[in-house]
């Protein structure tokens, strides 16, 4: 398979999760060029050497770099920021935790009462990440998906396996993700501003999958959304779409091995996990494309052309 937009060949399921950036972007974010390679290209990127010092670069080091790149005493929104990206990666891995405000205001050098004041308690302050973190997560997709495929089918394998790759690197924001009373165990956190951004990042993720549904029944990759390219609505496609979104989370939390029932398998027997991965995603596709077949064979008895 091969993306024409970046030239690469198809990568395995255990890939580096891109994230999309400018060079200034990624400088102010205390990321190298080298990371955002590997990030975007894969493990074999680089030359080996690079690829150790890379991976012995953690989060706690690339905080140290934001940290000593900005003053002694960081103005309030930048230290909002800083606060809210260590946050994400204390989330990321362990989950809401890890997450130890006061260790992370030490490291970043600023006051724990910004908290309160930016966020207005700890419960937001994860709320707020996880949020983010999923808007770069449907952003990354995004770009993905509307680079120039060879067909839909391979267009749709990339965007799942992306999402795989990045609840594998991101298990305690995928399991807050996917489960509201873990992200807003009370019920006070997630509405206004947070509940429009969740339905505007979830809205655009299904637009996302439908593009790559409606080019099955078209049998041409899209490189815009149907909507934008103004064709018709099919209405039985949106359906479809609804059904593959399930079967992505689902495949996602259970075949990266994070989710409780299916951990002892993913560490025990990884290679096990991939064929099962790879199984089930060339079966999720096969069902949409002998769905999504059947529409388009019924639509043309009854309206004469697709």
């Amino acid at each position: 398979m091969t993306c024409h937009h970046c030239d690469l060949e198809e990568s395995p399921l255990v890939t580096h999760q891109p994230r999309i950036g400018t060079d200034a972007e990624w400088v102010a974010d205390g990321f190298s060029r080298d990371e955002t390679l590997v990030r975007a290209l894969g493990p074999d990127a680089l030359p080996t050497q690079e690829m150790d010092y890379i991976r012995r670069s953690g989060s706690r080091e690339r905080m140290n770099k934001r940290r000593n790149k900005t003053s002694s005493s960081p103005s309030y929104g930048s230290a909002s920021e800083l606060i809210l990206t260590a946050v994400g990666e204390a989330l990321a891995m362990q989950g809401p935790g890890a997450v130890n405000v006061g260790e992370i205001c030490s490291e970043l050098g600023v006051s724990p009462s910004l908290v309160n004041y930016h966020f207005e308690s700890r419960e937001r302050l994860m709320a707020l990440a996880v949020v983010r973190e999923a808007e770069k997560l449907v952003e990354d997709m995004a770009t993905l998906t509307y680079a120039h495929w060879d067909s839909p089918e391979e267009q749709l394998i990339a965007r799942i396996k992306f999402r795989m790759q990045w609840t594998q690197n991101h298990p305690g924001i995928d399991s807050m993700m996917n489960y509201s009373h873990i992200i807003d165990p009370v019920g006070e956190i997630l509405h206004g501003e947070l509940e429009a951004r969740i339905t505007a990042f979830t809205l655009a993720d299904s637009i996302g999958l439908h593009t790559s549904v409606y080019g099955m029944y078209l049998g041409r990759a899209l490189e815009r959304p149907a909507h934008e390219l103004g064709l018709d609505d099919v209405p039985e496609l949106i359906d479809i779409t609804g059904f593959l979104a399930l079967g992505c989370i689902g495949l996602a939390t259970w075949m990266t091995g994070q989710h409780p029932a299916s951990r002892a398998l993913g560490f025990e027997r990884p290679e096990t996990m991939l064929f099962l991965a790879d199984s089930a995603i060339e079966r999720l596709v096969r069902t949409v494309r002998t769905e999504v077949e059947e529409i388009r064979e019924r639509r043309a008895g009854q309206y004469g052309k697709v």
